[in-house]
């Protein structure tokens, strides 16, 4: 495993420019870092920003339910992890997926405590209208697997989104051995689903990622784990999001395997399994469309993905082409 570009770190932010041709719409400031296991390799802005990391850390969190036995004990398969890991779409299958999952564990959507929102898939929003119900929060499988630990421990589940409920601490405890970060004095937030999320710098955020892809300096004990949400991620992308979202994009069009998961708030991460590599970043202004081309710009820059697949296309109501969110090509590369 090894990183294959200059190294090159600079205080500047990446620039991503949003443009209807000629002219500039906007522009949006985001720090990145990629890394290795234990050590930045290149970042453009502060890799120590502290970030509440949002949906983007959930392949860490994913990684109780394995290691606690949970997954084997309820054969859970492995489009089950990556729903473990997802912000899905809300789409039919991911909806009788995580109610198949939730009977299997001997439960039901009456134990999901993230939360009722509509489908982040705008045709099924439009399509539920008002009647939207938890099972529809896009954190829905995140919490089944959760549940699916308290059931396989036979854990009390009532409050599991509270941060001193035992399953949530198995998740903090997994979030700072991967990330390398006491949490012990930190006040977390709480996230869109309920359960804390804790501001992190940004550089931990990345190197977990490449320890999750790489973890010879971790326990023993989290390996299996480890490779069982890396190949669920790289072979099932749907399952983490779904049809039409970014994750699928950059899976199109990726030329090594890859982990990638987005966030709220212009949060997202990704890993190289075959490099040990992991990235993260965060525009400053939470803008979505940001950190989505950030990543996909520094995927292109380590050969990840197609080249050409790095600029992102701005249509018209007509489907037509009419500008691009792209990354101002930072002038120290």
């Amino acid at each position: 495993m090894g990183y294959e570009r200059t190294v090159v770190i600079s205080e500047t932010p990446l620039s991503v420019l949003v443009q209807r041709h000629p002219n500039v719409e906007s522009a949006h400031h985001v720090d990145i870092v990629i890394a290795q296991k234990s050590n930045i390799v290149s970042a453009w802005g502060d890799p120590d920003r502290k970030i509440m990391s949002r949906s983007a850390i959930k392949p860490i969190q994913a990684l109780p339910l394995i290691r606690s036995g949970a997954r084997s004990a309820f054969e859970l398969e492995p489009h089950h992890v990556a729903l473990a890991c997802a912000s899905h779409s809300g789409e039919p299958k991911h909806l009788e997926e995580v109610e198949l999952w939730l009977s299997k564990i001997g439960g039901s959507t009456d134990w999901l405590e993230c939360g009722a929102t509509s489908p982040i898939s705008q045709s099924e929003a439009i399509a539920l209208g008002p009647d939207y119900e938890r099972i529809h929060n896009c954190c829905s499988g995140k919490h089944t697997g959760f549940l699916s630990i308290a059931a396989h421990l036979d854990v009390d589940p009532a409050g599991y989104i509270s941060a001193d409920h035992p399953i949530q601490q198995m998740i903090t405890n997994a979030v700072e051995v991967f990330t390398g970060y006491s949490l012990e004095n930190v006040k977390p937030g709480i996230d869109g689903c309920g359960i804390p999320t804790h501001p992190i710098p940004l550089q931990n955020v990345a190197m977990a990622m490449a320890r999750l892809v790489d973890p010879s300096e971790i326990d023993p004990s989290w390996h299996d784990a480890c490779t069982q949400v890396v190949e669920a991620l790289d072979a099932h992308p749907w399952w983490e999001s779904g049809t039409g979202r970014h994750e699928m994009k950059l899976h199109a069009d990726k030329t090594e395997p890859l982990v990638c998961k987005t966030g709220a708030e212009g949060v997202f991460t990704a890993a190289l399994p075959q490099r040990g590599i992991g990235i993260a970043c965060k525009a400053r202004d939470g803008a979505m469309r940001a950190s989505d081309a950030a990543i996909t710009w520094a995927l292109a820059h380590l050969g990840a993905i197609e080249p050409d697949a790095s600029k992102l296309t701005i249509t018209n109501a007509e489907g037509n082409a009419v500008g691009d969110v792209s990354v101002e090509t930072p002038a120290d590369i």
